[in-house]
């Protein structure tokens, strides 16, 4: 993953968190393919099944799996490795960086929108904390990373972005 640039968003006109827009080189997250990489797995008690892979670059890949429940991504198949071998997950569903930083600990993720080339190319993902933190030094100074406790899930060691 090769990073050309960032920006903060800092939805000022909406409702929403401010959000941060890495823009990638050509290949994007060609070399991320979540088949290859080990992800850790995590067992609730509720009957979700969590995985999280992490990058050396600082990205993070993440998934939340319940058998009763598989209509995530409208019921597409996932394979991800673990440590026992490919999974065939059918319908997980995206879930939150809170959610795995309660689960897995560090290192604690972000969720970021990426984009190829252009701003209009766009999918969403996740990031190391540590890694938000380098972008954000090196392409928006303006702005850090802080710990927020969500007022709906206050288990969940989140962060938010804000203007220094």
């Amino acid at each position: 993953m090769k990073i050309l640039g960032a920006k903060v968003d800092p939805m000022e006109k909406y409702a929403n968190d401010p959000y941060l827009l890495v823009l990638l080189d050509e290949k994007g997250l060609k070399d991320h393919d979540p088949s290859k990489q080990v992800h850790e797995v995590f067992q609730r008690e509720d009957g979700h099944t969590l995985y999280r892979a992490v990058w050396e670059d600082g990205y993070v890949h993440f998934l939340a799996h319940n058998p009763k429940n598989q209509n995530g991504y409208g019921g597409s198949t996932f394979a991800v490795m673990t440590k026992q071998g490919l999974v065939a997950l059918k319908g997980p569903w995206s879930s939150r960086p809170g959610v795995m930083n309660a689960a897995f600990g560090d290192p604690y993720c972000f969720s970021a929108t990426f984009c190829y080339q252009s701003e209009y190319l766009r999918v969403s993902g996740a990031l190391t904390v540590e890694k938000v933190v380098e972008i954000l030094d090196e392409f928006c100074p303006d702005w850090e990373l802080v710990t927020d406790v969500k007022s709906y899930a206050p288990d969940e060691p989140s962060h938010i972005l804000r203007r220094k």
